[in-house]
């Protein structure tokens, strides 16, 4: 479900909820409204950020 919304809003910068026509124009079935609300506070978490800087390192000079 990030993935998703990452994607939408790489797409086309704009709400949670108009990130799922977002999607769905894009041909991808996205989650509910519903399971958005409920899922996002899960990656709001120090742990879950910790984790996901792990993939952003630097490019090399």
């Amino acid at each position: 479900m990030f993935r998703h919304l990452v994607l939408a809003r790489i797409i086309e910068p704009t709400s949670k909820l108009d990130a799922l026509r977002v999607l769905e124009d894009a041909g991808i079935q996205p989650a509910s409204y519903r399971t958005v609300k409920r899922r996002l506070p899960l990656y709001a978490t120090e742990g879950w950020r910790e984790a996901l800087s792990v993939f952003s390192v630097a490019a090399p000079e």
